[in-house]
């Protein structure tokens, strides 16, 4: 994750892959937190399971916006 930034109730995350990163097909990708770089450490905080596809002439940005609500 590149930056966080909360405002009000809402919390966004954004990051970048470069043009050697994450290329290939992919089915799912996910945001941990307290996570290593031991597997199994860390709670996964959300999951996308949309089919998506980056190449090496990509640069892909990615945002998640969670919405934290009381009820």
């Amino acid at each position: 994750v590149s930056s966080i930034i909360v405002s009000r109730n809402q919390v966004r995350f954004r990051t970048q892959f470069l043009s050697g990163e994450a290329n290939g097909d992919h089915q799912k990708a996910a945001i941990f937190i307290g996570g290593t770089d031991v597997a199994g450490i860390g709670t996964m905080l959300n999951l996308l399971t949309q089919p998506w596809s980056k190449s090496s002439n990509m640069v892909l940005t990615v945002e998640t916006r969670i919405t934290i609500s009381a009820s």
